[in-house]
């Protein structure tokens, strides 16, 4: 989803200043630099600063306005926390957001004539703000519902796109809905102990805005319906969450509580908070998960940029299911929806990781078959992007044709060698091995002293080796051997 588009323009600039001056190092920004991002003239530019300066000073990120000079701008290098109060700041005085919090949540609770009065709005202004407002939502909404095969129930849709919606702003920073507080603080903890969940503070943020969503859509009389998704086993841990709903969760009794519950328990396998759950899945879906396990495998066993001997039978079954299974939370539940930037950067990646980018692709285009999915640039870059993250964790090095050994020799530093290669591992990315001898299998030479007699190879040399102010010479390096190898590969096939 756009969320911009619960902004005026003026307040989308105004955030998009503060994004530019979060990405720049310096304390001070060219006039021009803005001007040309941005699109805009030297007297809106001032004019926004003004108003900046003024937005900042009042939710205490600044003291005194922002400088400006003939060709200069004062970079306050601020951190993404300020970006995400100031964001937030921002919503909650828009009448937008309080049209769409009251059409998709409230609406129960007052007449629309009442929220005109309340909120000094003509009813023509309403009415036009709403539209924009169902139209965003309902490109969420397509954009969510991407498979021709299986039509997901629309509330079911509406719901996963409310709390996307809830925790992009709200995450981290405060609760949306402060009367449920209590509620959903006493739903935490009967869950972490009946299902015994161990849950770190950002799993915990999403829960509760998830809970709470729940609570509201349910209190506002909107229906959800997952029996053609779903089916609840008959279990403990089943009867105690549906027992709780039953006594805690005011207006449970008008819904149903058996795809409420399923619901819940879609949600906690999405985010992996849960390893199995007590539910079944339509054989349609279960049908098209075991389809696109096998074609997964397929495609890993086929590739020439893995070793297949170097691959077990076990872990092959267990990649490919792997694959499959997130495939299916992105494509049905998928509650991790964000804008493209807040994702993981494919192009970025592809340098550091080009077989697994390649796989990638591969997988994508085989998914888009087995699902049946729409015609869609976002879905495609975010299947990409999620088969590049089970890649990129699952597949060791040593499976990688194209793996980069570093031969590892320094003499004149003394450096703790398994501390240092876990170092570099995570700083430039896998498929890296390491050793402390010259072969013939070394890729590049990694020292603090230049050795003459070595030819073939890259030699690196750094005479501080704990220094990381070099290390982008050394992942330039291991991007052009890993390239190398892959084209290699490819041409030997």
């Amino acid at each position: 989803m756009d969320y911009s588009g619960f902004f005026e323009a003026d307040v989308q600039l105004k955030l998009r200043m503060v994004q530019l001056m979060i990405q720049v190092e310096y304390p001070r920004i060219r006039i021009t630099q803005v001007t040309d991002k941005l699109g805009l003239s030297r007297y809106k530019l001032n004019k926004l600063l003004t108003e900046l300066s003024a937005d900042l000073i009042s939710i205490g990120k600044l003291e005194r306005p922002i400088e400006v000079s003939a060709k200069e701008i004062e970079n306050p290098q601020f951190d993404i926390s300020t970006f995400q109060i100031l964001q937030l700041w921002y919503l909650k005085q828009s009448l937008k957001y309080q049209i769409f919090e009251y059409e998709y949540l409230n609406s129960h609770q007052s007449t629309r004539k009442h929220f005109w009065k309340t909120h000094y709005s003509s009813q023509a202004r309403y009415y036009v703000l709403r539209t924009e407002i169902d139209e965003l939502l309902a490109e969420d909404v397509r954009t969510l519902n991407r498979s021709n095969s299986i039509q997901l129930q629309p509330e079911l849709v509406m719901r996963i796109s409310l709390t996307n919606i809830y925790y992009h702003f709200f995450g981290g920073v405060e609760e949306p809905f402060p009367e449920l507080n209590q509620v959903t603080s006493r739903f935490l903890s009967f869950l972490m102990m009946t299902l015994g969940l161990s849950l770190t503070p950002s799993e915990q943020l999403k829960l509760r805005i998830f809970f709470q969503i729940q609570i509201k859509r349910i209190q506002d009389r909107r229906k959800l319906n997952l029996r053609q998704l779903i089916k609840l086993e008959n279990s403990d841990e089943i009867q105690l969450v549906k027992n709780y709903y039953a006594k805690h969760v005011s207006s449970i009794e008008e819904a149903d509580l058996d795809s409420e519950v399923g619901y819940l328990f879609l949600f906690l396998r999405s985010q992996d908070l849960m390893t199995s759950m007590p539910i079944k899945i339509t054989p349609v879906i279960l049908q098209q998960f075991d389809r696109a396990s096998s074609a997964f495998k397929s495609i890993l066993v086929k590739t020439p940029l893995l070793r297949e001997s170097e691959l077990s039978a076990h872990e092959l079954e267990r990649l490919g299911n792997k694959l499959s299974e997130v495939s299916h939370w992105l494509l049905f539940v998928d509650f991790d929806s964000a804008q493209s930037s807040d994702h993981l950067d494919v192009s970025k990646l592809t340098a550091n990781f080009p077989g697994q980018v390649q796989l990638a692709e591969q997988l994508t285009t085989k998914a888009i078959d087995i699902f049946n999915l729409k015609p869609n640039s976002v879905i495609q870059d975010e299947l990409k992007r999620s088969y590049l993250q089970v890649l990129i964790d699952e597949v060791h090095a040593s499976v990688l044709q194209y793996s980069v050994t570093i031969c590892i020799d320094f003499v004149q530093s003394k450096v703790p060698l398994t501390y240092f290669s876990n170092l570099i591992a995570f700083y430039l990315g896998g498929g890296i091995k390491f050793t402390s001898q010259l072969s013939q299998n070394v890729d590049v030479y990694l020292s603090d002293t230049f050795v003459a007699s070595i030819h073939g190879i890259p030699q690196i040399i750094w005479p501080e080796p704990l220094e990381v102010s070099n290390w982008e010479k050394l992942r330039e390096v291991i991007a052009m051997v890993k390239r190398q190898k892959v084209q290699h590969v490819e041409a030997t096939a």
